[in-house]
């Protein structure tokens, strides 16, 4: 029987050292961000979380790729060169949040189909 199910990267302040940690699988990674430093502590986790990502653009068995990497490898291709565009920039981050707004959707409906009782019936 599985166990539980681990929780994702998140931050915890840690009182005796006035400092935010992120919190992993049991791991304590220090920020080096104050109290007052949310902005720096949301940061470091962003960047904690990002290098922990492996991408799949390369894989040749399209059941392990993952949407998100094929979009953005596509997006980044497509991207104009002129590096002050900013609605280019926009544009692939507004992209980003609908993709996963869409995939939690998804789960849930698959999770919730895959709950929902049997109609057979068993005799």
């Amino acid at each position: 029987m599985p166990g539980r199910k681990a929780k994702p990267p998140r931050l915890c302040f840690r009182e005796d050292d006035e400092t935010w940690l992120i919190l992993d699988r049991g791991r304590q990674i220090r920020t080096g961000c104050s109290r007052d430093d949310i902005d720096g502590a949301a940061t470091a986790l962003e960047t904690y979380i990002g290098a922990r990502h492996t991408t799949t653009i390369g894989a040749t068995d399209p059941s392990v790729l993952a949407i998100a990497d094929v979009l953005t490898a596509y997006e980044i291709s497509k991207r104009p060169k002129d590096k002050s565009d900013q609605r280019a920039s926009a544009q692939h981050d507004l992209l980003l949040i609908r993709l996963l707004d869409l995939n939690t959707r998804s789960l849930a409906t698959r999770r919730s189909a895959h709950l929902k009782p049997s109609s057979a019936v068993i005799s």
